[in-house]
């Protein structure tokens, strides 16, 4: 199909939608995050097809039970308690023109173009805030990371221009899987989006191609002010002398303090290496300004992982004491996962079952011990297995986990 043959489909789109809005439209693409707000912000009030009133529905097994497949929806935006504007979901499964499986579009009353973006975005920076909650550190380390990142592009930087200082920053997140790196970096996500601070992860797959393409300095590059995030890129980072030199070493480097100065950016690195495997020039001042690391945690901030974050259901029905004391040497991870057999349990057998969540726990975080079975065991490999656990046989009715 032809351009001309595309925009005259659009402008007949425009015309049946423009009936059901009351006025003229405009096209809007969506990703699937503006997708999502939109779709909590407005409620459904009629379809219609594309050439008549019959819209193409899907019948499915899912919980609503149909869908649209080619037609046109409307929806009404809700601003406040007085006011509220009509918009239309153009759903094209057949021709799928302008469309991918990333990005939805609708039709929005030309009027109101502006408003709904303000109006999306200030959504998008609630929902980032809201799903990103302060990690679990220590505040003076919670501050030294927030004063090193967000903190430090939020000041400014006419004084550092005044005394010839550049206003970029590198810091180093670093430590065991599980401990909160992750953790930390979604709510300086939340916060940059929350403060209107741009925001940029790069991941190592992101990375490589980049480099096979020869476009790496693209990755370093980010509207001022902003984070970017570069999640375990480890094979840049090791130390040269022991791993020996490779072409992201020297593209690393050359990027983080090279000829082109840079300036309004974090450069945020997290890895799970420790600090003596990494390479010095990495790490040297001017490259990286902060390590920050992320140990175990210990008794306090595990009480606080447990009071803040479980359900108040969890926390009222066990001792937290007890809890504390019984995960001592686990990390954020590990909680997760025995909270996560807390909840497993509890829906088996309406109560909270510690003991049973605890000896789960033990059992499945034994290396050595049984590997959880895919399917299901035959009862000769039972008999002649002498590792052979119940607890990790589907089919053994009693203390099965649900994997």
């Amino acid at each position: 199909m032809s351009h001309l043959e595309d925009q005259a489909k659009l402008d007949y789109l425009l015309e049946q939608a423009a009936e059901m809005l009351g006025s003229p439209g405009r096209l809007v693409v969506l990703d699937w995050r503006m997708e999502r707000l939109m779709r909590d912000a407005a409620v459904f009030e009629s379809r219609r097809g594309l050439a008549d009133e019959h819209a193409v529905q899907v019948f499915d097994h899912g919980r609503r039970g149909h869908s649209t497949y080619i037609g046109l929806e409307r929806w009404r935006v809700k601003l406040g308690e007085e006011d509220s504007f009509p918009v239309v979901k153009l759903h094209d499964g057949f021709c799928q023109i302008l469309t991918d499986p990333s990005v939805d579009i609708w039709i929005v009353p030309a009027e109101r173009h502006k408003q709904l973006y303000r109006h999306l975005r200030k959504l998008s920076r609630e929902d980032a805030a809201e799903q990103s909650p302060p990690p679990v550190m220590r505040d003076d380390e919670k501050t030294r990371l927030w004063e090193n990142t967000v903190g430090f592009l939020l000041r400014g930087d006419d004084d550092l221009k005044r005394y010839g200082v550049p206003q970029k920053r590198g810091v180093l997140l670093i430590g065991s899987p599980g401990n909160g790196k992750t953790m930390a970096c979604r709510w300086l996500y939340g916060e940059c989006m929350r403060r209107r601070v741009n925001w940029r992860c790069v991941t190592a797959d992101q990375y490589d191609m980049a480099r096979s393409h020869g476009a790496t300095s693209n990755l370093f590059s980010i509207a001022a002010p902003g984070v970017i995030l570069f999640d375990d890129l480890d094979l840049g980072m090791r130390d040269r002398e022991k791993s020996g030199p490779t072409r992201e070493h020297s593209l690393l480097l050359a990027e983080l303090d090279g000829v082109q100065q840079r300036e309004g950016v974090v450069y945020l690195f997290t890895t799970n290496m420790k600090l003596k495997e990494l390479d010095p020039a990495f790490i040297r001042r001017g490259r990286i300004d902060q390590v920050i690391h992320f140990s175990k945690p210990d008794a306090e901030l595990r009480r606080q992982m447990i009071t803040e974050f479980w359900h108040e259901d969890i926390v009222n029905g066990l001792d937290t004491d007890d809890l504390v004391h019984e995960t001592e040497g686990r990390s954020f991870a590990d909680l997760a996962e025995i909270k996560k057999l807390l909840v497993l349990r509890y829906i088996d057998t309406k109560r909270w079952d510690w003991p049973w969540a605890w000896k789960t726990f033990l059992a499945s975080d034994q290396p050595d011990r049984n590997r959880r079975r895919i399917g299901f065991a035959h009862q000769r490999d039972r008999d002649h297995d002498e590792d052979y656990d119940p607890m990790f046989d589907p089919m053994t009715a009693e203390d099965d986990v649900p994997y």
